[in-house]
């Protein structure tokens, strides 16, 4: 069980100052303001449990943050509050050192509230759901599958809410273990979009970035025992070697 907090506050907290004229020139200086503060504190417990051939555990946990910053719109000063709650699960399951699942869920909670008009308030919540698996049969073969859904909540039209990654690899070990040959395709579907939200002291923004896009990957590692011909899992101690 873990259970963690902190807490910022600001003194003389420099913001900008900015005042727009008539020709919709905007003049920006800065200004020396307090009253601004962040907290943040979240908890999570987490039990494995083994049942003959097969184990099982999971992970419940929680975060919240909570943040005040205080700015001006043409010299009018105003306060901006925002309200975030994730709380997720996690799960795993492995049967024999053969099959290995791991889903797990999250949700994002985020309120945002500005003093100086209460029709920008915000209210969003995201969603995140993914399933990770691997094979460790028959002998030598790994095959895994990394699949995550994610949902936006209330991004503008024209922004994909949704997004679906898939990862599936497929490796073969060697030369006792210490040699694997992998082949992995990267976004199987080809439907991963980045897509996200933001709100800042004064404004709201939607954002769809350019990614990594498909692809397939080839590769190899060797992982290595010794160095300059010593064995780093033996130790001596009193002119005894152990083994």
């Amino acid at each position: 069980f873990n259970l963690f907090a902190s807490a910022t506050i600001t003194e003389n907290q420099v913001v900008p100052y900015s005042v727009t004229d008539d020709n919709f020139v905007r003049t920006t200086t800065y200004r020396n303001v307090d009253g601004g503060y962040n907290a943040f504190a979240g908890s999570f417990y987490s039990k494995r449990m083994k049942y003959d051939n097969s184990e099982f555990n999971y992970r419940l946990g929680a975060n919240t943050s909570y943040s005040k910053q205080v700015g001006f719109i043409n010299t009018v000063r105003f306060n901006a509050r925002r309200l975030s709650a994730t709380p997720g699960l996690r799960l795993g399951f492995n049967w024999k050192e053969l099959v290995e699942v791991n889903p797990r869920y999250e949700l994002t909670y985020v309120y945002s509230d500005y003093d100086i008009n209460n029709n920008r308030t915000e209210e969003y919540i995201n969603h995140a759901v993914g399933l990770e698996g691997t094979t460790f049969w028959p002998a030598g073969i790994v095959f895994g599958n990394d699949i995550s859904y994610n949902y936006f909540g209330n991004v503008a039209p024209g922004f994909d809410a949704t997004s679906l990654l898939w990862n599936m690899s497929l490796g073969y070990k060697f030369l006792k273990d210490a040699a694997t040959l992998k082949v992995k395709v990267y976004d199987l579907l080809n439907e991963n979009v980045s897509t996200s939200r933001t709100t800042g002291q004064d404004f709201v923004q939607d954002r769809q970035e350019l990614i990594l896009e498909q692809y397939f990957m080839l590769s190899f590692t060797y992982k290595l025992s010794k160095f300059g011909g010593k064995d780093p899992n033996q130790r001596r101690s009193g002119g005894m070697r152990r083994f």
